[in-house]
């Protein structure tokens, strides 16, 4: 009986065997690697102090924050960390951000700054704003403890205006203990139902972020409002910019008008109309349309 031989010549035998070899020789090294790369992160992992310590990730919060509307269910409370109007925009436009553990906010402040200086730099191409642009730029690439409360608060309504982002600005008086309220965007007769709405610290070190029924807090902003003048607020509401005469024709069938306030200089009665202005819109919010309705319940 004939030995059966190959059909492969010799030399191509031998180039199979060493590839297969080769790929096993692989494997095995590959293998390992993984085990050596698993037992030195367990290593890792043992002699870390903070193993046993939760992610620092922001939690509902227990109790309704002091002076807000609404239950404390509707709201999310987040230190602003890392600091600055960029930051605050970011935890109140993106949920990533605000879940993200804090060397990845980082990360993510770095690029999303980036994308926001160029979103700026094309919305703020013409306009009122055009001349804020080259400044924006240099307030936003410096150290947010180096900004006075006046630019801070500049910064804050210009990315306001630009990021379709409505807030509303709590600063406590450390000597008397009052609350100031002001709005950014300032010029509250240009907020829009279906814009978000959220409370922010006046300094940019705290937000909170609503989470409620969009038409819950919209429909009690007025009210809210008168409350909490009612218990010793100061709100700054911005001056409805006209003529004395349309001030008056304004006013004059509110209410609270009184004969008395004919006498008033122009500058007197543009701050009490901007106020019965700012009112009545919210309380305007309290009868929206059908459709309308619709859309703010999206948002």
């Amino acid at each position: 009986m004939k030995r059966m031989q190959s059909t492969q010549p010799p030399s191509t035998s031998l180039k199979l065997l060493n590839t297969y070899s080769s790929k096993y020789t692989r494997r095995i090294r590959a293998h390992k690697m993984q085990v050596d790369s698993l037992t030195l992160l367990k290593g890792w992992i043992a002699s870390n102090p903070n193993r046993h310590r939760n992610l620092d990730m922001p939690q509902m919060a227990e109790t309704k924050p002091n002076g807000l509307p609404g239950t404390a269910s509707d709201w999310m409370e987040f230190n602003v960390n890392p600091p600055g109007a960029a930051s605050a925009l970011f935890f109140l436009k993106d949920p990533l951000y605000c879940q993200a553990a804090p060397r990845l906010r980082a990360q993510m402040l770095l690029e999303k700054q980036t994308e926001l200086t160029l979103a700026l730099d094309a919305d703020m191409r013409s306009g009122k704003l055009m001349r804020m642009r080259r400044k924006m730029h240099e307030w936003l690439a410096t150290d947010p403890s180096r900004l006075t409360k006046e630019t801070l608060a500049d910064v804050w309504d210009i990315l306001c205006t630009v990021c379709d982002i409505q807030t509303i600005c709590l600063e406590e008086s450390v000597e008397t203990g009052q609350t100031t309220i002001t709005f950014s965007p300032a010029n509250v007769a240009t907020w829009r139902p279906d814009i978000p709405i959220h409370f922010v610290e006046k300094s940019l070190s705290k937000v909170w972020v609503y989470v409620g029924q969009p038409n819950k807090l919209r429909r009690s902003l007025g009210v809210w409002l008168g409350d909490s003048e009612a218990a010793g607020a100061h709100v700054v509401y911005p001056t409805m910019e006209t003529t004395k005469a349309d001030l008056v024709s304004f006013l004059e069938v509110l209410p609270t008008w009184k004969e008395s306030m004919r006498k008033l200089k122009k500058d007197e009665l543009a701050p009490i109309a901007g106020r019965a202005q700012v009112l009545e819109m919210f309380n305007d919010w309290l009868t929206v349309t059908p459709q309308m309705q619709l859309f703010c319940e999206d948002s």
